[in-house]
């Protein structure tokens, strides 16, 4: 403790620069307005020694704006000339807007008052009420003068206020539901993306969870939350934390995105050259870490997250311009977190001013990048499931006819073979084989052969039934369901096929192609006969059909309950 109280109450004399004072009962006046600064460049100075810089008129003003002086700058000092224009003391809160100062001392000088206060993370012993650095001064009628000493390996940044207690509880309450807010959608979105990992086994899905839960203990370490909540009594870890974090962050999601943009197949040695740089800022972080240079680690990080941000949407626009349609969203999601991200570093480094909202913008940015991102990912899950589907209804279909094929067909006819004895009439099954088809082949050509196949399976579809299902049963050979059809309907519909097929013309116009098929046909009048064995039985009718000359239909009259 210096004895400061003389000096403080020391008259002005005509060396002394003008002082303006900050009314604490003006609600309107700007407090940067009022500071005073002084930059320790060389040596530490004292508080006697700064003081007299002041009443020599030789510290200059802050001006507008938050105090913010960027990575390893040196100590600062600032000094605020206060007044309490009323006859009783007046209680106030000064915080300082980011939690991450490394040692913060506080000297209140005025009339009758001399008293010193320390905090910062590099103080575990302070009790943490808040997660920012919050002090409740009591402030006597008249003239106080606040003395600040701030020294910070992080981004040394100094957003003060100094509020009545009520007007800094609801401010705090603010930033609270904001909070709570922010990472309570967070937490859905991660939560919503493990479950669909846990589901679907889909790697995207878990990255894109880690990408999650990597930017919210960075949130959580920058804002103070996770020295307020999660690590209280581990000061040299929250130091650490921020730039190891923000590495994190931006490792998952680049992990994420080359997996996601498929930057593998389609760029592989760009893949390879976004990892090698991984490997190396994390081989730097360590060893950062093992010659504890905190300002060589905060350096790589907010590099890397500046790099980070161009990198992301560059990703994007490749994978985009490679014919992956899911890149769109991504290239929007990585715009939004690009912006965000940008701002909130160059405020914090202080290149650009710092407020509220070029500190925060980040957390708004990668919010909507996150949203875009969860439907970007559900959009490739529906175009996966579509062409899933659409591949597994192209195994059902023969390509050549359009019909189902053989797997599809057996498939669709077992429902009502295994629910006929629920029906009045069984199914009736036919199986049809085109005549003299290797001779067409052999002698025509297969493309004609083709046509013969084409022309017929649209044929048969044009005289079936709505509920009757066709299909290709292999090489010139069809199979035909007729559901709940008694024997004469089969024979009508049977004779119906034949004689259209026998009535086609196929060809060009210089020769045209007659063609017939057999066909086999038996009906399960006691709705209990194997599939397998409708099938052997009008396969069996069918080849009778064919060597009696073919262009027949041939049936077997007897109950199939009987003879199966």
């Amino acid at each position: 403790m210096w004895p400061l109280c003389a000096l403080a109450n020391r008259a002005p004399d005509s060396q002394v620069a003008p002082t303006k004072y900050l009314d604490i009962n003006n609600p309107q006046a700007i407090m940067a307005e009022h500071l005073w600064l002084l930059r320790e460049e060389q040596q530490r100075l004292t508080p006697e020694q700064v003081l007299a810089y002041y009443r020599s008129g030789l510290m200059q003003t802050v001006g507008k704006g938050v105090p913010a002086f960027g990575i390893g700058s040196s100590p600062v000092w600032l000094l605020l000339p206060l007044i309490n224009p009323g006859t009783r003391d007046s209680t106030r809160v000064l915080q300082l807007g980011v939690p991450w100062t490394d040692e913060i001392r506080l000297w209140q000088l005025g009339p009758d008052q001399d008293r010193e206060f320390v905090f910062g993370d590099n103080f575990s012993g302070t009790p943490y009420r808040d997660r920012l650095p919050t002090l409740t001064l009591t402030l006597a009628p008249g003239e106080t003068l606040l003395m600040l000493r701030a020294e910070s390996k992080d981004p040394l940044v100094l957003p003060l206020t100094l509020q009545p207690p009520e007007a800094q509880r609801q401010s705090n309450s603010f930033y609270q539901y904001s909070y709570g807010f922010f990472y309570g959608a967070i937490c859905i979105l991660m939560g919503y993306n493990l479950m669909l990992y846990v589901g679907m086994r889909s790697r995207s899905y878990l990255l894109y969870s880690l990408f999650l839960l990597s930017f919210l203990f960075t949130n959580l370490s920058y804002t103070g939350h996770g020295m307020l909540w999660l690590w209280p009594s581990g000061p040299h870890w929250q130091q650490w934390l921020n730039p190891l974090l923000m590495t994190l962050f931006c490792t998952m999601g680049l992990l994420f995105a080359l997996r996601f943009l498929q930057i593998g197949k389609l760029r592989p040695q760009l893949r390879l050259i976004v990892l090698g740089l991984l490997g190396v800022i994390w081989l730097m972080q360590l060893l950062a870490l093992a010659f504890d240079s905190r300002s060589l680690s905060l350096i790589l990080a907010f590099d890397l997250v500046l790099f980070f941000s161009f990198l992301m949407p560059l990703l994007g626009a490749i994978s985009l311009a490679s014919g992956n349609y899911t890149a769109r969203l991504f290239l929007l999601a990585s715009l939004s977190s690009m912006v965000g991200c940008a701002i909130t570093g160059l405020a914090v480094r202080g290149i650009i001013p710092f407020n509220q909202f070029t500190f925060r913008i980040a957390e708004i940015g990668v919010l909507i990048d996150m949203i875009l991102l969860a439907l970007a990912l559900a959009e490739k899950f529906r175009i996966a499931e579509r062409q899933r589907l659409a591949a597994e209804q192209q195994a059902r279909i023969d390509p050549l006819t359009g019909l189902i094929n053989r797997r599809a067909f057996d498939e669709q006819i077992r429902p009502w073979v295994a629910q006929g004895h629920k029906c009045h009439l069984g199914p009736a099954l036919l199986m049809l084989d085109i005549d003299r088809f290797k001779t067409i082949n052999d002698t025509l050509g297969h493309a004609l052969g083709d046509k013969v196949l084409t022309d017929i399976a649209t044929c048969i579809k044009q005289s079936l039934r709505s509920q009757d299902i066709c299909g290709r049963w292999g090489g010139e050979e069809f199979v035909i369901l007729l559901p709940e059809t008694g024997l004469h309907a089969a024979e009508t519909i049977a004779e119906r096929i034949r004689t259209n097929i026998a009535a086609l013309n196929i060809g060009g116009e210089s020769a045209d192609l007659s063609v017939s098929a057999s066909v086999g046909l038996c009906v399960d009048t006691g709705c209990r006969t194997p599939v397998e064995s409708l099938i052997r039985h009008a396969d069996q009718l069918m080849y009778l059909a064919k060597q009696d000359g073919g262009n027949r239909v041939y049936c077997d009259h007897k109950d199939m309950a009987v003879t199966a």
